[in-house]
Formats: C-alpha cells, structure tokens, sequence
C-alpha cells in the first residue's frame, strides 16, 4: 500500500472510532440494502443460529444452512459471474469445516485474547479453504457465510465498502487476500476494544457485534462518499448526530422494524 493511502486508511480507523455512534446512526437513517431478503434472511438466519445455540448445532441443521444460502444469495454471492455451489454440495463444503468452525466459537471480536498469529494459523486458513463459490477468490462469500455462524468473531468483507473503508487497490482481493484477512481483523479487534461494540447490539441490521462494525463501516463510506461513484447515494443523506428510531425488542418490535421498512420501501 502506498503511503498516501495508508495515511488515508489509518485517518479512516482513527475517524470511525472518534465518531462511531454517528457512523452508524448514518447506516441506521438509510440503510442502502432494500432488496426484498437481504434484511429479511439475513434476519432469520441470525436469529436460527442464536436459537439453536452453537455452532455445531447450525452446522447440523438443515433449515440452517438452507436459510443461510437463501440470505448469501440476497447478498450478491454466486452473482455477477460466480456460482454459489448447489445446496447439497454447499451444505458439504460448510460441513467439511467442522471443527475449524467450532474451534473459533469462543473468540469473540474485541477479545484480548485474539491475536495476529490465530487469524493467520486459524481464522485465515478457513476463510480460504470455505469453497463455497467457484471464485478464485474467496475472502468475500467466505466471510459473509462464516459471520452468520460465528456472529460474534467474523465480521463480512465486501468489495464496496469494506475495501474501500481500508483503501485496499482492487487486485488485492484477487491475489493478497491473506493480507486483507489480517489487516481487516486487526483493525476491527482494535475498532471493537475501543468502542464495546456489543453494546450498540440491537433490533433491526444492528444484529450482532460484527454486524454493528460492518453497519458503522458502510455509514462512514456513505457519509464521507469515500465509495465507487457507481455505488453513491443520488443525494447526500442526512446525517444525524444520534439514533433516528427508539429501540424495540421482542416479537412485536421486530413486527414494527418490519413495518418501518416496507413503508420506506414504498415510499421510494
């Protein structure tokens, strides 16, 4: 990475976690994922894999797994030229990763005890070896897979927002995916120690610990149109300097979440 654009990532981490309360109330506001399943699925998933406890008991259910290939589907994966591997051969592949996936359930993002040398002997090697894509590379369907099994330690790397957060030039998730592994996970233990983001966990997109640092990490690229022109916003959103909606919990409030968005959904 050049040195300019090193500066630029480390005022970036430095900016997100300043302002982390903002950068997510930004996400919050306008939350730029409206596809019918992306929050529906993604949603559903979450709350299965919570339900049921563990890993392994994830790994073990079919409506599990059958659900998290619904949600990676509303998330772009096996589109654009990928494949996303059939659900039989999926469920192997994730299957095949077992033990190094119930190994890694009790780390949790922000954890002291996460280390450079367990994500490059143990968090990176899974990443690569999940072949559920026939991309060659595999960091992005990996990680969005692997954060929907282990919520609270794996956050998902995309090429919009992710990628443009810590300035990585676009061949280096083709062929320094190593790297982006180790980068991205140090910087988001670091991000996580300083700002406890367990306690931001709440309804709506904000559905776990890592999800909250990749809702923050999106609304700082919306609100500083650090993203690609082709993924910016036709007009600025409003920034809000606070949460834009009260809290809600249980089954009605996930009722009201639901309502909110499908009104917003009509009113664009």
């Amino acid at each position: 990475m050049s040195a300019r654009l090193d500066e630029r990532r480390r005022a970036n981490v430095t900016a997100l976690i300043s302002e982390f309360a903002r950068y997510l109330a930004v996400f919050e506001h306008d939350p730029p994922f409206r596809r019918y399943g992306q929050w529906e699925f993604h949603r559903e998933t979450i709350q299965l894999r919570y339900k049921l406890g563990s890993a392994a008991a994830a790994l073990e259910s079919d409506e599990f797994l059958e659900i998290l290939r619904k949600t990676l589907q509303a998330w772009g994966i096996g589109i654009r030229g990928s494949r996303l591997l059939p659900m039989d051969e999926f469920k192997r592949a994730i299957r095949a990763k077992t033990p190094e996936i119930t190994f890694l359930e009790k780390f949790a993002i922000g954890d002291p005890t996460i280390d450079a040398n367990l994500i490059k002997t143990r968090v990176w090697p899974l990443i690569d070896g999940l072949k559920i894509t026939n991309n060659k590379s595999q960091i992005v369907a990996a990680t969005k897979a692997l954060h929907h099994l282990l919520p609270e330690l794996i956050v998902p790397i995309d090429r919009a927002y992710t990628q443009n957060f810590f300035c990585w030039q676009s061949q280096n998730l083709q062929y320094k995916q190593e790297d982006c592994v180790q980068d991205a996970f140090s910087t988001f233990t670091q991000i996580a120690t300083k700002i406890d983001a367990a306690r931001y966990v709440a309804e709506g997109w904000n559905t776990s610990r890592t999800k909250v640092l990749d809702n923050a990490i999106i609304g700082f690229i919306l609100a500083d149109e650090l993203a690609r022109p082709q993924l910016r916003r036709s007009a600025k959103p409003t920034i809000p300097t606070a949460p834009t909606r009260p809290s809600t919990s249980g089954l009605f409030g996930s009722l009201i979440d639901w309502a909110r968005r499908q009104l917003a959904i009509w009113q664009r």
